[in-house]
């Protein structure tokens, strides 16, 4: 068994106060640890096949100033391939114009079923073959997240039928988290806001005030295999995938995400159907300062499309996609959005 962690905030920020509570687990995972982030448009990994608390490495990248808005970090209990360079997560392939970095937690049987094309592994690792095959997966299949994630959680839960399967990989714009489907490994996250207030380590007799170290304008979400202190922490869904962009949950399969509320909010404050160019707009002048490209919006409309809390006008004469789309709520869900916009305040 390896552990995850994941973060994706809406500011460059450090990992060390996240890296100095998950490193206390690497005694469990003394196989290897490894931590990879975008501090620009291309990743970094660094890795060693050594346990976290012996690594010189991983103390000064602790204290060194390394930023990102994107994180993913693991360490490793080996389970299948020998204890090496090559073995150790996260792995990194290039897709397109996207670096792509992938971490796993959990042990595939036989996996070698999967059938590989253009992308193959260097070492011996149900891990980095499973990475392979979702990369041969997303590229040949030229899924586009625009159109939703029906075919990339398609794609997961065909890796995962062959055994335990959570995972974190990101293309440094967004962050994918997804969680077993049977529930044989944990997963939790958690959104942390400011105002920040002292909370406590988990795996040290150690509490420390966030609001001496953090910037009040941060936020955003981390994610870990165990709850690393005593916040609020939720725990994934068996079978669910998260997608974060921005700081921001944008998709999810089994719950409503930010964004999904966000776009139900305007549209039951509107008297009549609003358009997708108007639900962009609105979206854009929300007073907390996040960018949302037509793209972006579009995965949330698409969800919730799926998810059947709303529904394009019968009188528009484009496609769903299109700027000019009109959409309202579904009468039969109005009194449960209303009831979920009600329950979440920073709306």
């Amino acid at each position: 068994m390896c552990e995850l962690l994941g973060i994706c905030f809406n500011k460059k920020v450090n990992v060390r106060l996240s890296l100095n509570s998950f490193k206390q687990r690497s005694d469990m995972h003394p196989n290897g640890w490894g931590i990879a982030f975008y501090p620009d448009e291309f990743v970094r990994v660094i890795k060693e096949p050594i346990k976290m608390n012996d690594a010189l490495l991983a103390n000064c990248i602790r204290w060194i100033n390394i930023k990102s808005k994107i994180f993913i970090a693991h360490i490793r209990k080996a389970s299948a391939g020998k204890v090496s360079y090559v073995n150790t997560h996260p792995f990194v392939r290039k897709l397109d114009d996207k670096e792509i970095v992938f971490a796993h937690n959990g042990t595939l049987y036989d996996y070698w079923d999967l059938e590989l094309d253009e992308f193959y592994p260097i070492g011996e690792t149900d891990s980095e073959y499973a990475f392979c095959y979702l990369l041969s997966q997303i590229k040949n299949n030229k899924i586009n997240y625009g159109e939703g994630f029906d075919a990339l959680l398609d794609i997961l839960y065909e890796i995962n039928s062959c055994g335990p399967f959570n995972c974190l990989f990101s293309d440094g714009e967004y962050l994918f988290a997804y969680k077993d489907y049977e529930g044989k490994r944990d997963l939790y996250f958690l959104k942390r806001t400011p105002p920040y207030k002292p909370i406590k380590l988990i795996d040290e007799d150690y509490t420390v005030n966030l609001g001496d170290i953090k910037n009040p304008k941060e936020e955003g979400f981390i994610i870990a295999t165990n709850p690393l202190t005593n916040e609020n922490w939720q725990h994934f869904k068996n079978g669910e995938l998260i997608v974060f962009k921005n700081w921001e949950m944008i998709y999810s399969n089994k719950r409503l995400s930010d964004l999904e509320l966000k776009i139900l909010k305007i549209l039951r404050e509107s008297p009549h159907r609003v358009s997708l160019r108007d639900i962009i707009k609105n979206l854009n002048d929300l007073p907390k300062n996040i960018e949302y490209d037509e793209s972006v919006v579009k995965i949330g409309i698409r969800s919730l499309l799926d998810k059947e809390y709303i529904k394009q006008d019968g009188r528009d004469t484009v496609n769903w996609d299109d700027l000019e789309a009109t959409f309202y709520t579904k009468p039969k869900r109005r009194a449960e959005i209303d009831k979920k916009l009600k329950e979440l305040r920073w709306l």
